[in-house]
């Protein structure tokens, strides 16, 4: 198994795809909306 240390103290987004973590600004926009049903 494979260890990677993150910075999680950053607002990125992270996507872990076999073993490689790829960073992604989250949208401007937001996320959208959110519903608790």
């Amino acid at each position: 198994m494979k260890k990677v240390e993150i910075d999680v103290s950053s607002n990125k987004l992270l996507i872990v795809q076999d073993g490689n973590v790829t960073v992604v600004n989250p949208p401007m926009s937001g996320f959208g909306e959110q519903v608790a049903v």
